[in-house]
């Protein structure tokens, strides 16, 4: 491997770059990217220095997740880079990717996020009322973990943002950290009133079907608060009346991520300016308005 963590602070990673004849050059690692809390690109950028090294001999390598690619951009005459990507194996692109999602949450984590401005399928919530889960819109925040006994659990929390629906509930989804666990299988989902702290089991099945759901519930409210969970019921919905109100079209609602005419929700006593079967469509397609959301 030729990445590692440090011995004085696992935190932080270091370089070594096998020279030959038993020597190694060490470079020290800084790990930078995009800082969107919305984005769950696959990019980062690895920086190495090092104090030997002159101030123009600038190493950075692009790395690409998805793709299992590194690119480098070298500033000066230096010629580690091409021995350092040649040389990464699997261990190497492990660690990086365990360091990428460190610094993502960390971003997630300390982002402002009442400034934020996500996109939410506003078709499917206004027509089906799905429900809208917190890490779909915060990819890298940290998931929610708990132990009951010796069992460890993760539990996903998923919200109604219905403008007409007030229910004032989180519904969680729990799964046992265990392999044999299949989400289309099995399952537990409770809903918990953010008001009464009372919940009801909305699904048990599977493997699920052993699992003590009162244990399990407390356990949730240990890890993670009632009042926090409140906090992001509230949050999502600011954040999809936001979205809502960014997205009206001459009175018409189009969803930008599905491409599909949403429900018709303008009051009947507010006029609306028509628009002719020839004409542009007003969610912006380029067709004329009857071939594509007339119908």
């Amino acid at each position: 491997m030729m990445f590692s963590k440090l011995e004085s602070d696992p935190s932080q990673l270091e370089c070594t770059v096998p020279l030959g004849l038993g020597q190694n050059h060490k470079l020290s690692v800084q790990i930078s990217g995009c800082r969107n809390p919305l984005c769950d690109c696959q990019e980062i950028q690895v920086e190495l220095l090092s104090d030997s090294l002159p101030s123009d001999e600038k190493m950075v390598l692009n790395v690409d997740f998805t793709k299992r690619e590194v690119s480098a951009e070298r500033i000066g005459n230096n010629d580690l880079c091409p021995i350092i990507i040649h040389g990464m194996d699997s261990g190497d692109w492990e660690l990086l990717e365990r360091q990428y999602f460190i610094f993502k949450a960390s971003n997630t984590v300390h982002a402002d996020l009442d400034k934020l401005e996500p996109v939410f399928p506003i078709y499917d919530v206004e027509k089906n009322s799905i429900l809208i889960g917190y890490e779909e819109v915060l990819p890298f925040h940290p998931i929610i973990s708990f132990s009951v006994g010796d069992i460890r659990y993760f539990a996903r929390d998923l919200y109604c943002v219905n403008r007409h629906c007030h229910c004032n509930q989180v519904h969680l989804s729990i799964c046992l950290d265990d392999e044999s666990w299949d989400m289309d299988r099995d399952g537990l989902l409770a809903a918990l009133n953010l008001k009464t702290g009372k919940y009801n089991v909305e699904e048990q099945k599977g493997l699920a079907r052993g699992v003590k759901t009162r244990e399990v519930v407390q356990s949730i409210l240990q890890a993670i608060p009632i009042e926090e969970l409140n906090k992001r019921y509230q949050r999502m919905r600011r954040w999809y009346q936001s979205h809502f109100d960014r997205i009206q079209v001459q009175g018409r609602l189009i969803d930008v991520v599905r491409g599909k005419p949403a429900l018709s929700l303008v009051p009947e006593d507010v006029s609306v300016p028509s628009v002719g079967r020839n004409d542009p469509c007003p969610c912006g397609s380029g067709k004329k308005y009857k071939k594509c959301c007339l119908n």
